[in-house]
Formats: C-alpha cells, sequence, structure tokens
C-alpha cells in the first residue's frame, strides 16, 4: 500500500482546480493541473488531457481538445 498512489487525492487536486481556478486558457489549466499532481510523492510523471466543447470562438462549431505531459525532474 505504501507504494500506491491515492487516487482519491489526485482527483480531489483536479477537482478543486477546475472548479475554484480562474483560467483562461486551456492550457494554463492543463498545467496546473500537471503540476499540483507532483505534489503526490509517487507521481513521476503526469499526462494530461483536457477537453472543452463549445468553446467561445466566433464561427466554431467544434471543440478544443489539448494533451500534455510531463514528467518530474
Amino acid at each position: 500500500m505504501e507504494d500506491t498512489l491515492d487516487y482519491r487525492e489526485a482527483i480531489a487536486i483536479v477537482k478543486k482546480l477546475s472548479k475554484s481556478g480562474k483560467f483562461s486558457l486551456v492550457e494554463r489549466l492543463a498545467s496546473a493541473i500537471a503540476q499540483a499532481l507532483f505534489q503526490q510523492p509517487l507521481v513521476q510523471q503526469v499526462r494530461v488531457q483536457l477537453t472543452k466543447p463549445n468553446p467561445p470562438i466566433p464561427d466554431f462549431g467544434g471543440q478544443i481538445q489539448i494533451d500534455i505531459t510531463r514528467t518530474r525532474s
């Protein structure tokens, strides 16, 4: 159990950032999530995928998706 990531804590981190954070760019939110997840001592690498359906872009009916991977330095 000592070598296991607490997924409940990781989910709580993501929920807190996505609900309480003020991010004008999806990229900034993804980066903040990655940084926050590195607070978990066992996390060595993070991949964050975010999708924003119906972004406020004139004459654009699609969605925006970002996929980032960060490795602990």
